[in-house]
């Protein structure tokens, strides 16, 4: 490891440990409340969980809005893959070829995709902020 990668990792550890001790309050506040058995019907709940919180169904009552929320997150999941990468990347320093460069076309799709949905996100998010300050919106 040369000097670079050494001082990626310990910014990368300094921010994973931020990270763990944030998480670790969250937890400890969700604790406070009264503990319910959610492992009760995994089916059922692994169901409701890819249709509501991945399909983002409930987002398309309003389908202007849930769009563009959906394109937000979607992009924001794509854009972390490639994110994985460039942590892998600053860590081994590698600068002249990508950490999944041998997954051969289909990276090249992934990297595309990532481009593509780091577009429409920014568009999304322009598109939330002409809404919110010159359309005013009843919700």
């Amino acid at each position: 490891m040369d000097k670079s990668s050494i001082i990626f990792t310990c910014i990368l550890f300094l921010a994973l440990g931020l990270f763990s001790y944030n998480l670790w309050k969250i937890v400890r506040n969700i604790r406070l409340g009264k503990s319910k058995n959610r492992f009760d019907q995994p089916l059922k709940r692994t169901k409701i969980l890819l249709k509501i919180a991945f399909g983002q169904t409930k987002l398309f009552a309003r389908p202007a809005s849930g769009i563009l929320h959906a394109l937000v997150y979607w992009g924001f999941l794509v854009i972390t893959i490639g994110t994985l990468e460039m942590m892998i990347d600053g860590i081994f320093y590698q600068i002249d070829e990508r950490s999944f460069h041998v997954l051969g076309s289909f990276y090249n799709m992934a990297t595309a995709s990532g481009d593509v949905m780091a577009v429409l996100v920014l568009v999304s998010c322009l598109m939330f902020m002409f809404r919110r300050l010159f359309l005013k919106i009843n919700r």
